[in-house]
């Protein structure tokens, strides 16, 4: 026969088990919603990384090759001259002349910054400020 303190005692194990249960369903919605996050960015790494061997595969064309494309078919010599004028003003060239050893930034106006070696333009890039409003 069951006792009044033997029911008690089964109530008080189902109530463990029961709040047991919750818990390990809780725990389990929890690494349910992880692994599908997980999976999804795992996916995404996947396809950047498809894209990238993919775009590996492809032939490149320098700089170079477009800029001799534009000025030896497009006929493109004038364009040519008035890019490399913006590129470097002449009010700018004692500067550039001037130049030895490391890298050099010289700012052209509000509208770019050279980096110069050795009297030699090696890049052009936005100036400070630009680059600070577009972060």
């Amino acid at each position: 026969m069951i006792t009044v303190p033997d029911l008690e005692d089964l109530y008080m194990r189902k109530n463990q088990i029961d709040l047991e249960l919750t818990n390990i369903h809780k725990e389990r919605s929890d690494l349910s919603k992880r692994n599908s996050r997980a999976d999804k960015i795992a996916n995404e790494i996947n396809k950047e990384i498809k894209e990238l061997i993919n775009s590996a595969k492809d032939p490149k064309i320098s700089e170079h090759a477009v800029m001799r494309y534009i000025e030896r078919v497009l006929k493109g010599r004038e364009a040519l001259k008035l890019m490399r004028q913006e590129i470097l003003p002449d009010e700018y060239k004692d500067e550039v002349r001037a130049t030895n050893g490391g890298i050099t930034k010289i700012q052209i106006g509000n509208t770019h910054v050279l980096s110069v070696k050795n009297g030699v333009v090696v890049t052009v890039t936005p100036p400070k400020k630009y680059i600070d409003d577009i972060q």
